[in-house]
């Protein structure tokens, strides 16, 4: 095969930087993959194109998916189809829902491969969500059909850490009006907000307080750093890298770094390679065998 990587920086959207790249690229195949997700199965351009030729009608095809629509706001956890494993930076977990290939709904955006082309809706959506149910949606409109391929052993390791959710609401609407004759509106939107007021005034301050901790620890005071965040609101209004900014803290690994390094930047990009080799390095599979699905 040949393969043509491109990378996708700096998008107004995840839709208008997806239509950026399928317009790059005169590939009969395309995969649209998150930066943080790890294909642990050497074969899956193999076996993703080996199914596409037995499933000619199959336009999309993801690692994990859904088999339903979804009748609450709680569209990312309609996933009921697929095998994968994923980090939330704090510990792995292998969902295991099927390993049969099943034709879905839709499926999620972590890996999303196509053999025919249609655009992104970036003329009706913008943001960086609700565009993996938007273009399965799109396929079926357009007579194609969604998968999950068989897979006895996942193919991919999803490095999501924590889902940042602080403007779903708002989000979610626009989708919801943008496909009003696909979902019972006004029962989803009946159901309780995901991130109401109060959660994204606490969101707000965490990040007002992530700023000075990003200060801190370029100056080498990760005490102070664990005192904050012990004091502070619990993880749940966490984002990614203020997550990061407490294990950094706490790694007995990072202090000679932290102490050698003369930035911010350089410190977390030091530990994020290290979280990567980390990754790399280790044995899913071996794991999977050992412990079984947890």
């Amino acid at each position: 095969f040949q393969v043509d990587l491109y990378d996708v920086r700096d998008a107004e959207s995840i839709y208008a930087g997806y239509n950026e790249a399928m317009e790059a690229s005169d590939a009969k195949y395309k995969l649209y993959i998150h930066q943080d997700v790890f294909i642990l199965d050497p074969d899956t351009l193999i076996k993703s194109l080996n199914f596409f030729k037995e499933h000619p009608k199959c336009g999309l095809l993801g690692v994990v998916g859904g088999s339903q629509k979804p009748s609450d706001r709680f569209f990312y956890l309609s996933w009921d189809t697929g095998n994968v494993i994923f980090t939330t930076g704090e510990e792995y977990k292998h969902s295991d829902h099927s390993r049969a290939a099943e034709e879905v709904y839709a499926i999620d955006g972590m890996f999303m491969m196509t053999q025919y082309d249609l655009p992104w809706r970036s003329d009706i959506l913008d943001g960086w969500d609700m565009y993996d149910f938007s273009q399965s949606i799109e396929f079926h409109r357009a007579g194609y059909e969604v998968w999950v391929p068989d897979q006895e052993m996942p193919w991919t390791l999803h490095d999501c850490g924590r889902l940042s959710i602080a403007g779903y609401d708002d989000r979610l609407v626009k989708f919801l009006t943008a496909y009003s004759d696909e979902f019972d509106v006004p029962a989803i939107l009946a159901t309780r907000e995901i991130y109401p007021k109060e959660n994204l005034e606490k969101y707000n301050m965490m990040m007002e307080l992530k700023k000075q901790l990003k200060t801190l620890l370029a100056a080498g005071y990760t005490d102070e750093i664990k005192e904050a965040l012990s004091n502070a609101f619990d993880k749940t209004f966490y984002d990614n890298e203020l997550l990061y900014i407490s294990q950094i803290a706490s790694s007995k690994v990072m202090e000679p770094i932290i102490k050698e390094s003369s930035s911010y930047e350089q410190i977390f990009d030091t530990y994020m390679r290290l979280q990567f080799d980390k990754i790399r390095n280790t044995d899913f599979y071996e794991l999977i065998r050992k412990k079984g699905t947890s």
